[in-house]
């Protein structure tokens, strides 16, 4: 039997901002620059998971956010952008693709959920935020804008009858007020 936390924050951060150049995508000097400015801002809970999706641009933001909070950054795929073959501004995913995405995530926080932590940490891009929402019954209803280096924040509470995940911020940034 699994036992699940009473609360846990689940926080998503955008990677911060990327050179123009598409080959690996890696953060530009403002994107670092943002990313240490959000790191220095945001204080999380103890203990602390930070878990990355493995391209370079998330990863480069992750270890940012590990140098600061003192804790490993772990990389996982399911958190990778996925790639699209239907062209358009913007691209858009082939509907197995998107649903593949979202059930990566739920499969990370399902997992993630069952451990001792008080917080995740998520790095990942503007559509993992999009795959939570899916992930809670929007089903591509509603799209989500995110800034680079921004975060939204989710408290889980196991069995609230108020409702299990309470949305508490979205595309916070530094220079904002709790």
């Amino acid at each position: 039997m699994r036992i699940m936390p009473n609360k846990m924050q689940v926080t998503f951060v955008r990677h911060g901002e990327t050179e123009s150049s598409k080959e690996g995508r890696k953060l530009s000097e403002a994107g670092k620059v943002s990313m240490f400015a959000l790191a220095e801002a945001y204080i999380p809970s103890r203990p602390l998971l930070l878990v990355s999706s493995a391209l370079m641009r998330a990863e480069q933001s992750a270890a940012i956010l590990a140098q600061i909070y003192q804790v490993e950054a772990r990389t996982d795929v399911r958190l990778n952008e996925p790639e699209s073959s239907v062209v358009g501004i913007p691209p858009r995913l082939e509907p197995q693709t998107w649903r593949r995405y979202v059930a990566g995530l739920r499969q990370l926080l399902i997992e993630t959920l069952a451990l001792p932590i008080a917080e995740v940490m998520i790095v990942g891009h503007s559509g993992t935020v999009d795959a939570m929402f899916d992930h809670l019954g929007m089903n591509g209803a509603l799209e989500v804008a995110i800034d680079h280096a921004a975060i939204t924040e989710f408290e889980y509470r196991h069995g609230d009858p108020e409702g299990e995940w309470l949305l508490s911020k979205h595309n916070w940034h530094p220079e904002m007020t709790t």
